[in-house]
């Protein structure tokens, strides 16, 4: 064997054992990135299952505060002598349990999905805002009912408004998540 042939064996050995070593890294990087990818997939579906079980619970603390404006100002509408003092402090003491509920979960929502939290804020907003003018309409005249009357049609639009909101948030992550 002349040094020649020596040379070519162990080139051609060397040489199998890099490209057999490359394969081998390369085919490692490909399985990497397909755990990654299923890594991030996984983790799209469960931030995905949050948000909608957050919306969830946000939506019915939301239904529920807003029912209860509904609820107390069509009394007041339609039925003004069941609006006394009681009635009253009872509509207080529910938007009181309700309100750390939503806010709580509306913060939730926005660690989970911005997006989401951000279609439904005006609605936080607005319904704070239509509760502070039946709390004052409530407790500040000398005639509740005929005030909190006055708010009634105020109370069923939000309540709609709400209603197609949320149905429009459902629809987007439903269709988000297929």
């Amino acid at each position: 064997m002349q040094l020649e042939d020596l040379v070519t064996i162990v080139f051609s050995g060397l040489l199998s054992v890099l490209i057999g070593w490359l394969a081998g890294l390369l085919g490692g990087a490909q399985k990497a990135r397909e755990e990654i990818a299923r890594w991030r997939r996984s983790r799209e579906d469960t931030i995905s299952t949050e948000a909608v079980q957050l919306i969830k619970e946000l939506a019915t603390h939301l239904a529920s505060a807003s029912h209860s404006m509904c609820w107390l100002t069509w009394q007041a509408q339609y039925a003004p002598r069941q609006i006394d003092e009681e009635r009253i402090a009872a509509y207080d003491q529910e938007m009181h349990d309700l309100q750390p509920k939503i806010l709580g979960a509306y913060v939730a929502l926005v660690a989970v999905s911005t997006a989401a939290a951000q279609k439904l804020e005006p609605t936080l907003y607005s319904l704070f805002a239509l509760d502070a003018r039946v709390g004052l309409a409530a407790v500040n005249t000398p005639d509740a009912p005929t005030a909190l009357a006055a708010i009634y049609e105020d109370t069923l639009r939000h309540n709609n408004t709400m209603q197609e909101i949320f149905r429009g948030a459902a629809s987007e992550l439903l269709i988000i998540r297929s």
